[in-house]
């Protein structure tokens, strides 16, 4: 009994492990799929859709162009290059197949066999070459999952590599794949890797070179055949050894893959001319405007800024910065005893540590190991700085500059066949250029070199303009009703504690505003901004473009005591040389899409618009007839394809004939409209088949396809005006007497006569400034330090500034022929050999402002891109040079004693009876303190 007892319960246990092993599995074979599809409720809202699994988002750098296609700067280390299918050469995907997941084709996106696979390698320690991912998984992780290891991730990559097999097809994922992965060196795809590391196509690389490529998506940096050539040789081989073994090539194939070296020919785009600020201008404003990803997106974008003009200001500026650190002495040397490596080259300036000193002459080691001479001749200039006052004594030997070891900066001649010290100048300057009709930027140079100091001088730099802005309230006088000839007194002034002077300190008493322009005289401007009004010259100065509230409300405004930027100093006196508008800035011209489609076109307000317009209706109007007429030819043609058809049906089933044969027709209207149009061999059955045949598409001649559209140019504004034509000619012409009679006066070296500009220096020499202009072209020039603080004695705008703007202007107007505004807002052009204009300090009535008699004749020279009518800048021929006009009797002169004879000479060339002026106030009120006040700058 016992016995049965202890079997039952025996049997009992086994039952009970048996029913509860039966009830485990039941539970298993349920909650499996009920986990699965809780998984998947879980997992699939977050999934992309099918659309979103095939799109491939193209990236390629955005590119920068000037207006002459060069190319000038490049942003973004991203490049994917999409690839359909069909363009992947088989031995690539074979590679691939070897490299990652050979049985790509059997399983169903897991793969078992593949991950233990991987296991067997790790713990046998066989180099795990080939990994435990497939292709389908990888695609789930590259294109829609982020980098992150965890148990949740992994179950999604799973779960999604299933589902993007139920959905796309094994091209379909292959496709996917080779497109997203990761190569190294900023490429995704292997058409981008394609082109990185070999410059090729895809169907230009060798077996080899697919399978060194191949092996890169699993270790990109380790693999990767430019820094770690070994390791990608051996990953290389080991591919094309599996590519053997699989059946995927030959053992020929293979043997003549594995002898190839494993030499890479990175690429790397090479900028054609070097705008640094530019360049980081045009990518902040898309960045701005569109957003980060605007750097990927393939963009190519073409600026205003023709790339000689920018050399030639890039130069220009350099060459002007370096002469005035020379005038200023030897810094010192920049260290002592460091590595090179710390070193940058800037602007040609390579650092060099000195080796051996001796007599006249060093010798210093350069970054690459090289070893130069510095002779006597490459050093001689370094006097001793003390302070920028102060210099010392020439040196007499090396050892006076240079000892062993200290670091230097050199620089070669062209040829590199001789050095001399140099060294990096604290001091900077700027340099913009605009077209003065449209706004378009030219040229612009932020600093000595970009690498050296990213700051934008030009656009970021606010600095008192100094006497750069009397022309500016000068033009607010003249729109008051003052003249040129007007008299004002260049006497003492004192306005409460201020008591404001000329630079040199003399009073030249009675003088015509003509005169005070061309001497810069402060009291004179001062007394002008009196009888204007502060609050009406700054509301003009605003439209000018300056910044109202970065302007002071006292009478310090007349020396330029506010702050402006090179930028706007540029934009106010476009109106000088336009005739008197407004213009707004601009340096993106043209923005076109990867696939060269255009996405944005600029369409400045132009000073002449109604010139522009005018030619653009005459042009409209032009292609519009030559248009109609064309349609009108074509739908004669397709009468007589109808009438032929009526008389012969079978026609219709002519299509391969092209002789050129003439079609016997009672139209012979259709002969002639076509002959007029210029189209298709006349009547030729080439075309009548041809009309023939678009009769099974067409309904008919009043299909689109005859029917005339309109044709629809961009049309452009009137820039604003904010000058009277009158006033604008008026102190163009006064600013030309400042380049041949004035402050300006270096300028002539240029040899022309059609340029006109104002110094500028503000109080002890801290901002030396020169504006200029040509009809065609406004340009600033501004020096100083960043910090500011005087420049020293002597460097007033027209020693610091203005032989770099006579430097750049040299180049910018070398093949533009003589021209000068008019009354009329137009530009004015001979062409005949350039009159020089003899303007003495005697005659004032023989200004630039006078103009010929003779006719105006409209230069154009029309381009249609995309649509859109581009023409050259407009321009006037004038047939006679300029004749200067008898000068009116001066006016407000009272028969002063005092005046000297040039200034009661001083006349208008435009009215013959000028209005007197309002007379300054005697007794002004006085103003309140100010530290504007206080720095006033000099006269220049």
């Amino acid at each position: 009994m016992p016995q049965s007892s202890a079997n039952s319960r025996l049997i009992h246990y086994i039952v009970s492990i048996l029913l509860a092993i039966v009830a485990l599995a039941l539970i298993l074979v349920l909650a499996f799929p009920i986990g699965f599809y809780g998984m998947a409720m879980y997992i699939t809202p977050n999934l992309p859709s099918i659309s979103e699994m095939k799109s491939t988002n193209l990236e390629m750098p955005l590119q920068i162009y000037s207006k002459d296609d060069k190319l000038i700067g490049q942003y973004g280390n991203r490049m994917s290059l999409p690839v359909t299918y069909d363009d992947i050469p088989k031995n690539f995907i074979n590679a691939f197949l070897a490299a990652e997941d050979s049985s790509f084709y059997e399983h169903s996106g897991i793969s078992i066999k593949g991950l233990g696979r991987a296991i067997t390698e790790i713990i046998t320690e066989d180099g795990g070459q080939t990994g435990g991912s497939t292709i389908t998984m990888q695609v789930a992780k590259n294109y829609f999952l982020s980098p992150e290891r965890t148990f949740s991730r992994k179950l999604t990559e799973l779960y999604l590599a299933r589902s993007i097999e139920d959905q796309l097809s094994k091209e379909e994922i292959l496709t996917l794949y080779v497109n997203k992965i990761y190569m190294g060196e900023g490429a995704y795809g292997i058409r981008a890797a394609a082109k990185k590391y070999y410059s090729k196509s895809l169907d230009k690389l060798t077996i080899a070179e697919m399978a060194t490529l191949a092996g890169l998506p699993k270790a990109p940096s380790q693999n990767n055949p430019v820094s770690n050539p070994e390791e990608a040789l051996e990953r290389r081989n080991w591919i094309l050894g599996r590519m053997l073994e699989l059946g995927y090539i030959t053992q020929a194939q293979h043997d003549t893959a594995v002898k190839e070296p494993i030499g890479v020919h990175l690429y790397k785009e090479q900028l054609d001319v070097n705008m640094p600020y530019l360049a980081e201008m045009t990518r902040r404003t898309l960045v701005d405007r569109y957003g980060e990803d605007v750097v990927n997106a393939g963009w190519r974008v073409k600026l205003t800024v023709d790339s000689e003009d920018q050399k030639a200001a890039d130069t220009a500026i350099k060459k002007g910065l370096i002469g005035y650190d020379r005038r200023h002495g030897w810094r010192g040397v920049e260290a002592h005893g460091e590595p090179l490596s710390k070193f940058t080259t800037y602007s040609n300036m390579v650092p060099a540590k000195v080796v051996e000193v001796s007599g006249r002459s060093f010798k210093a080691e350069l970054a690459d190991g090289e070893v130069v001479t510095v002779p006597w001749s490459g050093m001689s200039w370094a006097k001793e700085y003390l302070d920028a006052n102060r210099i010392r004594r020439y040196p007499n030997s090396a050892s006076d500059l240079v000892k062993k070891d200290d670091i230097v900066r050199l620089i070669a001649n062209e040829n590199k066949t001789a050095w001399r010290l140099t060294q990096i100048p604290k001091v900077q300057g700027s340099l913009v250029a605009l077209d003065p009709e449209t706004g378009a930027v030219e040229a612009l140079v932020g600093g000595f070199d970009f690498r050296y100091s990213k700051f934008n001088r030009a656009t970021q730099g606010w600095r008192q303009p100094g006497s750069t802005i009397k022309p500016l309230n000068y033009a607010a006088a003249l729109e008051k009703g003052y003249r040129p000839d007007s008299m004002i007194s260049d006497g003492p002034l004192r306005i409460g504690d201020w008591q404001p002077k000329n630079s040199d300190n003399r009073f030249y008493g009675d003088m015509t505003i003509r005169r005070g322009l061309i001497l810069s005289r402060n009291l004179v401007s001062i007394r002008l901004l009196q009888a204007v009004g502060t609050s009406d010259a700054r509301q003009l100065l605003d439209q000018f473009g300056l910044d109202k509230d970065k302007l002071p409300t006292t009478l310090s405004l007349a020396l330029g005591a506010g702050q402006a930027t090179p930028l706007q100093m540029a934009t106010a006196y476009s109106a000088f040389a336009n005739g008197g508008h407004r213009i707004q800035p601009y340096f993106i011209d043209q923005i076109y899409d990867y696939d060269n489609k255009l996405l944005y076109l600029a369409n400045p307000q132009r000073a002449c618009a109604l010139c522009f317009n005018n030619d653009l209706q005459k042009l409209n109007a032009k292609l519009k007839q030559d248009y109609e007429k064309q349609a009108e030819a074509d739908a004669k043609l397709h009468q007589l394809a109808l009438k032929a058809l009526a008389e012969d049906p079978k026609l219709l089933q002519v299509a391969d004939s092209t002789q050129s044969e003439t079609v016997d027709s009672a139209d012979d209207g259709a002969e002639d409209e076509a002959d007029n149009a210029k189209a298709k061999p006349k009547n030729s059955k080439a075309s009548l088949q041809a009309a023939i045949e678009a009769i099974r598409y067409d309904a008919g001649p009043q299909s689109d396809r005859l029917k005339p559209v309109p044709i629809t140019y961009q049309v452009a504004d009137q820039a604003p005006r904010i000058l009277k034509p009158n006033v604008a000619y008026e102190m163009a012409g006064m600013l030309r007497d400042v380049i041949q009679r004035g402050t300006g006066t270096r300028a002539k070296a240029l040899g022309r006569t059609d340029v006109g500009g104002k110094t500028g220096t503000t109080n002890e020499m801290k901002d030396a400034w020169f504006a200029g202009f040509h009809p065609t072209q406004v340009s600033i020039v501004w020096v100083g330090f960043d910090q500011p603080s005087t420049l020293g004695r002597g460097e007033y705008g027209g020693v610091a500034a203005l032989p770099i703007w006579v430097d750049y202007m040299r180049t910018a107007l070398k093949s533009v022929p003589y021209q000068w505004v008019s009354v009329n807002n137009k530009a004015k052009s001979e062409t005949a050999k350039q009159e020089v204009i003899n303007l003495s300090d005697d005659n004032d009535n023989t200004t630039a402002g006078a103009t010929g008699s003779g006719s105006d004749t409209r230069i154009t020279n029309q381009k249609v891109t995309d649509g859109v009518v581009r023409p050259p800048r407009a321009s006037l021929i004038e047939r006679q040079p300029p004749k200067p006009v008898e000068p009116p009797k001066p006016v407000n002169s009272n028969n002063n004693s005092n005046s000297n004879s040039s200034a009661n000479a001083d006349t208008s060339s435009t009215r013959a009876a000028p209005k007197p002026a309002p007379k300054p106030a005697e007794k002004p009120k006085a103003e309140p303190k100010s530290t504007e006040n206080k720095a006033a700058p000099a006269n220049d």
